[in-house]
């Protein structure tokens, strides 16, 4: 077993006019070469005022298999509709890995994430376009991203 929580605070600045918090609690649990893990994440913003801008709920079940030089993974995230916005803006994530090891430092893998947003929300896939300030990547409000990719990692 291993257990985790961390806590974040951010002070108020001219961009925000506010704070910005977040809590999470974590924890896995190993058996042979089984990983199941919980992740749970509560995070708000706030004027200087006080009053909530921003307030939501996430959870996730990470799960990992390996045996030899093979690893699976299996991932399932499920962001809340914000407690403040009327919309629906929650949404859920399902992601799969398989990774192959061809040696200590170098491996190859093939994955699937999908990323299904409500009416709402805009959430997006890390990484991709939009994250990194694309308008091309940017996700309209109650679009679905998904990626498939194949990955060839060395470590120097």
């Amino acid at each position: 077993w291993q257990l985790g929580w961390s806590h974040w605070d951010a002070k108020p600045d001219a961009a925000l006019a506010g704070e910005q918090n977040a809590a999470r609690l974590w924890g896995y649990y190993t058996w042979g070469g089984l990983k199941a893990g919980l992740a749970y994440d509560r995070s708000r913003i706030h004027t200087g005022g006080g009053a909530d801008t921003s307030r939501r709920t996430a959870w996730s079940i990470p799960l990992r298999y390996r045996t030899g030089s093979h690893n699976f993974h299996a991932d399932y995230t499920r962001a809340k509709d914000d407690k403040v916005t009327a919309a629906a803006d929650g949404a859920r994530l399902f992601a799969l890995a398989y990774v192959y090891e061809l040696s200590k430092r170098t491996s190859l893998a093939l994955s699937y994430a999908r990323l299904r947003n409500d009416a709402g929300a805009i959430y997006n896939l890390d990484g991709s376009a939009g994250a990194q300030g694309s308008p091309s990547g940017a996700v309209a409000p109650g679009e679905d991203p998904r990626v498939i990719a194949t990955t060839i990692r060395h470590a120097f």
